[in-house]
């Protein structure tokens, strides 16, 4: 019975030190870049070994996304505070416009993501927002006030961009 206690304190031994020595190379390859682009870690390759290993294809391909950049695309929109007229840069409408008449035309999208808050009024928003509503599987942010989103574009299926818990 003692050579089967000492057995099993080795094996526990074992068996923590292996779990430590596992943990602190897990955290330790995290951290390592061997690509030359340095956005890419030793786990992103994880899928794509998976994909190879069990010829198996990925659920979502890069080829389904399309991404946006409406950073410099800005207008300014005149809002009225206090009586003084300031003028605000939101996201230019009229190229918006442009790109939705596109969308609307082609209909072969999966879904689409408009990760834009419409929370200043424009003069395009009328149209803006109709080619929107068009689209079935087009969601847009908004805050837990629905107010706080643009009058126009309270039709059309959103989700909310932040909720607090206590």
């Amino acid at each position: 019975m003692k050579l089967n206690k000492s057995i099993l304190k080795k094996r526990l031994l074992f068996s923590c030190i292996n779990a430590t020595l596992v943990l602190l190379l897990f955290f330790g390859f995290q951290k390592l870049y061997f690509l030359p682009t340095g956005d890419t870690n030793i786990f992103f390759f994880g899928p794509v070994l998976k994909n190879k290993v069990f010829n198996t294809k990925p659920d979502i391909e890069v080829r389904d996304f399309l991404f946006v950049d409406v950073q410099y695309d800005n207008m300014l929109i005149e809002t009225f505070d206090q009586g003084h007229s300031i003028n605000f840069p939101a996201v230019d409408r009229q190229k918006l416009i442009q790109l939705f008449k596109k969308i609307n035309a082609a209909q072969n999208h999966r879904y689409i993501v408009c990760d834009i808050f419409f929370d200043l009024e424009s003069k395009h928003d009328d149209s803006l927002s109709g080619l929107m509503k068009k689209l079935d599987r087009l969601i847009i942010p908004r805050k837990e006030d629905i107010g706080a989103t643009v009058e126009a574009y309270r039709g059309i299926h959103s989700g909310l961009v932040s909720s607090y818990t206590t």
